[in-house]
């Protein structure tokens, strides 16, 4: 579903969470754009970093998410 060329809101916070993840552990811009290229999703930088905003938003306005994310986050070594 990542891939697919859709709207949904439930994908694209997948997938905006995937610039977020990527954005915290140290990925530039370009990486994470050729990371989405290479498994068959091309995003434009503007996309990314819209992407990145709209989670910093979710994430403080969802304590849930807020937690799952930094829960996630802590099991990472990077």
């Amino acid at each position: 579903d990542l891939v697919e060329t859709t709207k949904n809101n439930h994908v694209t916070q997948a997938r905006y969470l995937i610039y977020y993840l990527c954005k915290t552990i140290g990925y530039k811009p370009k990486d994470t754009i050729r990371l989405m290229e290479t498994i068959g999703h091309p995003v434009a930088h503007s996309t990314h970093s819209y992407g990145i905003k709209e989670i910093e938003k979710a994430m403080e306005s969802d304590e849930q998410l807020d937690k799952y994310v930094a829960k996630f986050l802590a099991r990472l070594e990077y």
